[in-house]
């Protein structure tokens, strides 16, 4: 369990809860849901495949695109985690109409599936690719949505959905926007799981570019605290919280340090963006996040450091014989 999850108000919040997690076979929805169970809720999985068996959780296998108040018999739902979607910058890229689809129409369908089920909590998975390339550091939630993807657009629709939601007055409707996060049982095409997998094979680590590129990086853990936070803090009304881990570093930084961290005999090595099939018109150089806002108002601050999240992370792929691989269309 989080060291913050141990907070008395989440772990009276969510006890006995009847939550509905979209995406749940997902890297963020395997760790919501464990959490979620951990806490005492009544745990609602859907997915288009079934992840692990755990106490008072129930898989739901369908499309967020196809499933229908039927698929929940007579469940009054308390709060959506709204997760599902079509994942990645590049993917989206090469598949827009599936992208717009599932992101954007899938929840205003799961959004409105939700609320006739009772839901007065929603929660909704943004994503940091909004920003677009930020006119000053750090962002913030006031600066200028502009987004230079298929992927980041799809992702603005949805928050304007949901927030046309919550016009009423009678909803609690939360957006999280997480800078890149990592951890144990992560896909192994996210750079950290990327480098850590090459690293421990004494592969040359792939740059893309420079290496310039600067990120925050946020653990696993952190992200759900932040996301349990901001349902647990806010009654009423839209609201849209930054989640990021401490610090800044670049993508060439990362990689010394996953290196020198487990003593490995690779070499980081400079490559062409279009060698790993991005895009230079949707490569951001600078994403660093203010989460100033939800400091304030939900009490968050992150919990791990770079260095240590590397380390759990470095641990679990050591230990685990399992490598995920992409699995895109599974995520909703």
């Amino acid at each position: 369990m989080i060291d913050g999850l141990s907070n008395t108000a989440i772990a009276t919040y969510f006890q006995g809860k009847t939550v509905l997690v979209t995406g749940a076979a997902g890297f963020v929805g395997r760790h919501l849901v464990r959490h979620l169970s951990a806490l005492g809720a009544q745990v609602v999985a859907l997915d288009r495949v079934a992840g692990e068996s755990l106490p008072r959780v129930q898989w739901v296998i369908t499309d967020v695109l196809e499933l229908t108040a039927k698929d929940f018999a007579s469940i009054k739902l308390d709060i959506l985690f709204h997760l599902a979607a079509v994942v990645g910058v590049t993917y989206a890229a090469q598949h827009p109409a599936e992208t717009v689809s599932v992101n954007a129409v899938g929840t205003s369908h799961v959004i409105k599936l939700a609320r006739t089920l009772g839901a007065k909590s929603i929660f909704l998975m943004s994503s940091s690719e909004v920003y677009g390339e930020p006119e000053s550091i750090p962002i913030t939630e006031k600066s200028t949505l502009k987004p230079l993807s298929v992927y980041g657009w799809s992702k603005v629709c949805a928050e304007q959905i949901l927030e046309a939601h919550a016009q009423n007055g009678d909803l609690c409707a939360v957006v999280i926007r997480p800078f890149n996060v990592y951890g144990p049982d992560q896909r192994s095409d996210f750079v950290v799981s990327r480098f850590l997998k090459l690293a421990m094979q004494g592969l040359p680590l792939k740059i893309a570019g420079t290496g310039m590129q600067r990120r925050n990086f946020t653990f696993i853990d952190d992200l759900i605290l932040g996301m349990l936070l901001a349902i647990t803090k806010n009654k009423f009304g839209y609201n849209v919280y930054n989640i990021a881990g401490v610090g800044d570093i670049s993508i060439l930084e990362l990689a010394d340090l996953v290196i020198s961290m487990i003593g490995s005999s690779a070499h980081p090595i400079h490559v062409p963006l279009s060698d790993l099939e991005r895009d230079t018109a949707t490569e951001v150089l600078v994403r660093i996040a203010s989460f100033e806002k939800a400091r304030r108002e939900i009490g968050y601050q992150p919990q791990t450091s770079l260095e240590n999240g590397l380390k759990i992370t470095y641990t679990f792929m050591s230990l685990s014989s399992k490598q995920i691989e992409p699995l895109v269309h599974l995520s909703r």
